[in-house]
């Protein structure tokens, strides 16, 4: 993706491979890739990709028994679900 300049793509793979260090237990490489997916979902904004990169967020400090990240991340998931909810409805 980043040869052909896709950012959106690029954006996804980072999730992608945030989520595979997450399955593995590798939760700092998670994190660093969560961090990237996070970065350029708002850089092209897509609303759609933030939420679910903040979940993901969300979801790795739960495993790491870090509960007050994780509600932080999660509520900031639900607070730009709630406040752009367009951006998630099919036309």
């Amino acid at each position: 993706m980043k040869d052909v300049g896709d950012r959106a793509g690029e954006g996804g793979a980072y999730g992608n491979l945030g989520s595979s260090y997450h399955s593995l237990g590798g939760y700092s490489k998670a994190i660093e890739y969560h961090a990237k997916h996070l970065a350029i979902a708002k850089e092209v904004d897509n609303r759609a990709k933030e939420v679910q990169a903040y979940g993901n967020f969300g979801t790795v400090h739960f495993y790491l028994i870090e509960y007050v990240k994780d509600l932080a991340y999660q509520k900031e998931r639900h607070a730009l679900y709630t406040t752009d909810l367009r951006a998630f409805l099919q036309p």
